[in-house]
């Protein structure tokens, strides 16, 4: 049942019975989950020996598998609304054998990111890691790096980049939106 107070001087009610769902946004990364089979979108310094690798996938059957032997960097540019909150989201899985300090992630233009820091590294093997970080832009790009280290043997899947979640939609029930209920205070709702 809905109650509600009376308001001096109406002469009717209308009633919404609504659910209300968060809203959600489209992942910003092109090419997250590398299930296309291909590069696409991403940009990589030579000699990283990057390839679609079928053999770890967080997700789907696809991942971005490379191994370097000496600090390198892969990157791409991303379009975002200015002074926004955004999430960033990534999953990876450092073969055991690797070796050296494994990577680091931060952004060059439109925010400063600097995961884990600007003097640690993400160096956790043998099993899938998701890490998950909010920020808020400072432009209407970012430029987002991933940093590899000398020894690192590395698997990436689900690379995200989503506008923050505070947004909701709301879906009426059917035959309760600006329902006219008339000069009453209640109204039971089946």
């Amino acid at each position: 049942t809905a109650n509600w107070n009376a308001v001096v001087g109406a002469t009717g009610y209308e009633l919404d019975v609504y659910e209300k769902v968060l809203g959600t946004s489209p992942n910003l990364v092109q090419n997250s989950g590398f299930e296309s089979g291909n590069l696409t979108s991403w940009t990589f310094e030579s000699s990283m020996n990057e390839v679609i690798s079928t053999t770890e996938a967080k997700s789907g059957t696809s991942s971005l598998y490379t191994s370097v032997i000496a600090t390198k960097n892969f990157k791409q540019a991303i379009s975002v609304e200015n002074a926004t909150e955004y999430v960033l989201k990534f999953s990876y899985f450092i073969d055991n054998t690797a070796t050296g300090n494994g990577f680091r992630v931060w952004t060059t233009v439109g925010t400063d990111i600097k995961l884990p820091s600007t003097s640690t590294f993400y160096n956790e093997k043998g099993s899938w890691v998701t890490v998950e970080h909010t920020f808020t832009t400072t432009g209407t790009s970012v430029e987002l790096n991933f940093r590899l280290y000398n020894g690192v043997k590395i698997y990436f899947d689900d690379i995200q980049i989503n506008k923050s979640q505070s947004s909701s939609v709301l879906n009426y029930v059917s035959g309760f939106e600006n329902m006219n209920v008339g000069n009453v205070t209640s109204k039971n709702i089946t």
